[in-house]
């Protein structure tokens, strides 16, 4: 078959066989759409609710994460700090028992002893006198803590971010 002047040369599509064409480059965009484009960033959170605030950027991510951190120190070394305030305020029990006690059978006629109780309750008194402000600026730190705390649910609780900035901040970029 003797091909026209006007004739499309065979290895080119002709103008009948385009929207065929398109029809098939269309449907291979559709079908590599979805394989192509990346799987949105996942999120989480520090709370177990929505907030509705728009979520965290990476510095205030660090922020809250020092934060966090600093709340938790805080809640585990209070309770110790608690304790051992209890246990000086026992101890502080019964040495005063025992000056009850030594009181009691004391000597008043015996000026070395008199002299002996009274340097053993002034340095009992002493002490009260340091556990009263070791309790006083334990409390100034409860009250700290609570702040803290207070600040930590309002700028982090409830807030998303993003995965891959926590994986970020942790290996330290």
């Amino acid at each position: 078959m003797m091909r026209g002047l006007f004739d499309p040369p065979p290895s080119l599509p002709t103008m009948r066989h385009l929207p065929t064409h398109a029809a098939l480059l269309a449907l291979a965009a559709a079908l590599a759409g979805p394989a192509i484009a990346a799987d949105p960033p996942k999120k989480a959170s520090f709370g177990a609710g929505k907030s509705g605030a728009p979520v965290l950027t990476r510095e205030e991510l660090r922020a809250c994460f020092a934060r966090q951190a600093k709340v938790a120190q805080t809640d585990e070394q209070l309770p110790k700090d608690k304790a051992a305030l209890a246990a000086t305020q026992d101890e502080l029990l019964r040495s005063g028992e025992s000056m009850k006690a030594a009181m009691e059978t004391l000597d008043r006629t015996n000026e070395q002893a008199v002299t002996e109780f009274n340097e053993k309750s002034q340095a009992r008194d002493k002490r009260i006198d340091e556990h009263q402000a070791r309790v006083a600026e334990f409390n100034t730190r409860v009250q700290a803590a609570q702040g803290e705390r207070d600040a930590f649910v309002k700028a982090c609780a409830n807030r998303d971010y993003f995965e891959e900035d926590a994986a970020a901040i942790k290996r330290g970029k």
